[in-house]
């Protein structure tokens, strides 16, 4: 089956087939012509995978995805884990560790910032395109299931920790490097690695981060907000 995530054709040869129901939206219109690239796994991938009762069929579109993931770095781009929300056609990357809270907080704009949508819950493409980058939505969207086959442009990131007071302050370049590195696929082969940290290097270069420590409440996302727009919070 021939998929078009981020801009690319993809074949993915599949044995169980999941994928063609769980990423139904990124199917492409043709099957036929050239495709960027294959990918595939084996019996033997899916088995010395770690699972916890899943069925082979969701190992295997796990695998399939951490196949594609070591590619994409050749073609300018690379999985980020964390949510894209987005306002209008700018989106926000909102990372942290896992437990960290970003799933919650990104639920927490929709209920308060008009016109906000989460276009990936998980695991979004970031693409370097001429001076902007660009976060593509993929099927890969989290257990809740959040996302859409659209593409926004990147505006900024926001790294989430729990805390019992709220506050937003801007990272240096270091802190915003150490901690992107922890957030992004990283391949093991030399040339994709390589890759990979020149996009790295080039998103800490160009755009802002902040941290925020935070609660679960309106004033948390008063002061996201306020660092990633600049702007206070409607009423």
């Amino acid at each position: 089956m021939v998929y078009e995530i981020a801009g690319l054709r993809i074949d993915v040869k599949s044995k169980y087939k999941y994928d063609e129901y769980a990423w139904s939206e990124f199917i492409a219109p043709s099957q036929d012509g050239k495709c960027d690239f294959s990918v595939s796994v084996t019996d033997a991938d899916i088995e010395n995978e770690e699972r916890h009762g899943e069925p082979d069929g969701y190992v295997e579109s796990i695998c399939l995805c951490r196949e594609i993931s070591k590619r994409l770095p050749n073609y300018g781009r690379s999985l980020l884990h964390g949510a894209a929300v987005a306002i209008g056609d700018t989106v926000y990357m909102f990372v942290g560790r896992s437990g960290a809270g970003k799933s919650t907080h990104a639920r927490l704009w929709l209920k308060y910032v008009p016109d906000s949508y989460i276009l990936n819950g998980d695991k979004p493409i970031v693409e370097r395109n001429d001076d902007a980058f660009i976060i593509h939505g993929t099927p890969w969207k989290g257990k809740e299931g959040y996302g859409i086959n659209r593409s926004a442009k990147l505006g900024g990131f926001l790294f989430i920790n729990q805390a019992k007071e709220n506050g937003a302050r801007k990272l240096s370049k270091n802190e915003f490097a150490e901690r992107l590195l922890s957030q992004i696929y990283l391949p093991k082969t030399g040339v994709e690695a390589l890759a990979m940290l020149e996009i790295a290097d080039q998103l800490v270069s160009h755009l802002p981060a902040y941290l925020l420590d935070c609660d679960i409440s309106r004033n948390a996302v008063e002061h996201s907000y306020k660092a990633l727009t600049g702007e206070d919070l409607a009423e």
